[in-house]
């Protein structure tokens, strides 16, 4: 369970036939168009592997398991009392869709040979991708 004090963020790398399950953020209020990790806010009573899973079929209608942690909220952190943590995932079925027709997020499979060209946020995740996965 989680620390009731503390924002608990996690994020999942899933890797399947070289290609990386992000999350496309099109332009809006100024911001440049971007991709994110799948993931977000673990509810108190839940612990990391049953957010993250269902953060990432709420998000992309894909299913994975965790496999291991890849940072921790020392690499990733957004700020004091945060717990920011991203883990290696295994593909295990689906297909990224939206699973809201109003959202502008869109689930999408990138290369990992593209990562050097797209904006990945946060850009430390996307610096130790590059660095320890392809």
């Amino acid at each position: 369970m989680m620390d009731e004090q503390k924002k608990v963020i996690v994020r999942g790398i899933c890797i399947n036939e070289g290609n990386i399950l992000l999350i496309h953020v099109p332009a809006s209020n100024g911001k440049a168009e971007h991709f994110v990790l799948p993931g977000g806010r673990a509810s108190e009573d839940e612990s990391i592997e049953a957010a993250l899973t269902r953060e990432f079929e709420k998000d992309t209608c894909v299913n994975v398991s965790i496999r291991d942690l890849f940072l921790s909220s020392d690499d990733i952190s957004e700020g004091e009392g945060v717990e920011d943590d991203c883990y290696i995932c295994d593909y295990k079925f689906g297909a990224p869709a939206k699973r809201d027709d109003t959202s502008p997020y869109t689930p999408v499979w990138i290369p990992l040979a593209h990562m050097k060209q797209i904006n990945l946020y946060p850009e430390k995740i996307k610096e130790l991708i590059l660095k320890d996965i392809s």
